[in-house]
């Protein structure tokens, strides 16, 4: 996340350890990278995120049936003003776990990234966070009324826990390859992995709960308990055999602090794209409200589905897995918009998506009677999210200044979740003043609206792409690029297509989260690239 000049030496490692390479060679051929152990440990790592990530469906479903029952309220037909432990309504619990959760996330991140670039305890970080995540995520099987509270504490602390080991875990990606086409084949099956996991993740689990005939609190056990087992397996092997160590990549600047590192570096990098590129600081902005939209509909979706439609764990996974593969038409979609037209007017479409689709969703899933509509608002969901995330990225590196890529890329990382407790909190307090929830889903509107006007202020995407180029860098001094490259038009060819320090762009959001990229000449001439997640 802090941002690092690029004048360090690669540290793509020369060679793996023995013992890398043997435990390389035992891991199945569909999980395994060929002679690239530390890939196969990332893609493993890449499978668990996704298991914790579906079994946070079932368990957060079962947190809110059971604040339901401490509160005392028992028929789920009629409305209840009561409060758990007379602090907040049951129906709030989500979204202010998710409010204390992305707040702290949006503190934490800078610090983490500092961690990781300025000392040399990366892997010893990562593996004891894998050691507390796999700990807490088994202690979490055993849910039950009586446990309550104590798990809800321990289930914040999870969110916690699991972003420090993903920026830990995220730094090793830019150091897998120093090949562009062999990093977007990582990537790829990176993408695909995750996307398979959590498929996998929700369909066995609600097998099993069906199979057994348990429904919310045994179903998040199931979901907890397999999600455990993968951790233990998954992560054991990545951190003990397949990641390596490393140095740090340089020294705490002067007049700083490990702690202090990342917030200052973040406050520079800020401060000047604010006076020096207007059109990238409406742009971020647009990232901030878009992002924050998105980032809650989960659990904001989950609450409103368990709590209006009375919509069980199992019913509420298959939504989400509905979710999923509408993603998969909303990535094309996006390619297809961002290759015919432009980011820019590919974001203004899928806002429109949302803008439409959210008030509409809020109007007709009134109760019970009327459940089965979810799956119809889920598949434009789904292709809202498929289309939105790549589109944002691809407009991202388009107009970021050619040679200043390893610095800028942790910005939008930070854009994306900053305000994501927000959304979250306006629901808690519109929840707790009495309104409808069906308001509280409609306030999502609110910030997709915000990021419909607000990339106005960005100005035409061919003038935000030149000013970005007004300040070029030393070609030296250009990052190593890690991505795939698609000629768009002429967007960006007004004059840079000699210049050999044109865009080198991250491949993945989770490259971004840390600015770790080795340091080599670029040569892409005017090719920018549409970054696919599928």
């Amino acid at each position: 996340m802090t941002n690092i000049a690029c004048n360090y030496p690669s540290i793509v490692p020369r060679e793996f350890t023995a013992t890398s390479l043997v435990a390389n060679e035992k891991i199945p051929a569909i999980l395994r990278h060929e002679k690239n152990p530390e890939a196969t440990g990332y893609g493993l790592i890449a499978f668990t995120n996704s298991m914790i990530t579906s079994a946070a469906i079932f368990y957060t479903t079962s947190l809110l049936e059971l604040a339901r029952v401490e509160a005392g309220c028992l028929d789920e037909e009629e409305e209840c003003d009561a409060l758990v432990y007379g602090i907040l309504k049951p129906t709030s619990l989500l979204t202010m776990m998710a409010t204390i959760a992305g707040a702290g996330a949006s503190i934490l991140m800078p610090l983490v990234g500092s961690i990781v670039d300025h000392s040399n305890y990366r892997r010893s970080v990562g593996k004891y966070a894998a050691v507390l995540l796999t700990a807490i995520s088994a202690v979490c099987i055993f849910l039950s009324q009586t446990t309550f509270p104590f798990f809800v504490i321990l289930y914040i602390f999870l969110g916690f826990t699991f972003l420090v080991h993903n920026c830990v875990a995220c730094a090793y990606v830019a150091d897998l390859t120093k090949d562009h086409k062999e990093m977007a084949r990582y990537m790829a099956r990176f993408s695909i992995t995750q996307y398979l996991s959590f498929m996998f993740g929700i369909i066995l689990t609600s097998g099993i709960a069906m199979g057994i005939g348990t429904e919310d609190i045994g179903a998040a056990r199931v979901a907890q308990g397999l999600s455990s087992l993968i951790c233990v397996i998954f992560l054991g092997t990545a951190w003990t055999f397949l990641l390596q160590e490393r140095e740090a990549l340089s020294e705490v600047p002067e007049g700083s602090t490990i702690i202090s590192a990342g917030f200052k570096s973040l406050y520079r990098t800020m401060n000047e794209i604010r006076s020096k590129f207007p059109a990238l600081k409406w742009f971020l902005l647009v990232v901030c409200f878009a992002e924050a939209a998105t980032g809650a509909i989960i659990v904001v979706s989950t609450t409103y589905m368990e709590s209006v439609l009375g919509m069980s764990s199992t019913e509420i996974g298959a939504v989400f897995l509905t979710v999923l593969v509408a993603a998969i038409p909303g990535s094309l979609m996006a390619k297809a918009m961002t290759t015919r037209y432009n980011p820019f007017r590919s974001i203004q479409a899928v806002l429109l998506l949302w803008i439409v689709s959210i008030p509409v969703g809020a109007s007709i899933l009134t109760g019970r009677e009327n459940w089965g509509y979810i799956f119809a608002m889920g598949i434009f969901w789904g292709i809202g999210l498929g289309w939105l995330h790549p589109t944002n990225m691809t407009a991202f590196i388009s107009i970021i200044p050619p040679g200043r890529e390893s610095e800028l890329m942790g910005t939008i990382i930070f854009a994306g979740t900053c305000l994501n407790w927000f959304p979250s909190l306006m629901f808690t307090v519109l929840n707790e003043a009495g309104m409808s929830m069906r308001w509280g889903l409609a306030t999502l509107d609110v910030f997709f609206v915000l990021a419909f006007f607000v990339l106005f202020l960005v100005g035409s995407y061919e003038k935000a792409v030149k000013q970005s180029r007004a300040l070029l860098p030393s070609p030296a001094l250009s990052p190593h690029c890690s991505y795939h490259n698609e000629r768009h038009g002429n967007a960006v060819s007004d004059g840079y297509s000699d210049h050999d320090a044109s865009p080198c762009i991250a491949e993945s959001k989770a490259l971004a989260m840390t600015s770790i990229v080795a340091c080599e000449p670029c040569s892409t001439g005017d090719e920018i690239v549409f970054l696919d997640p599928i």
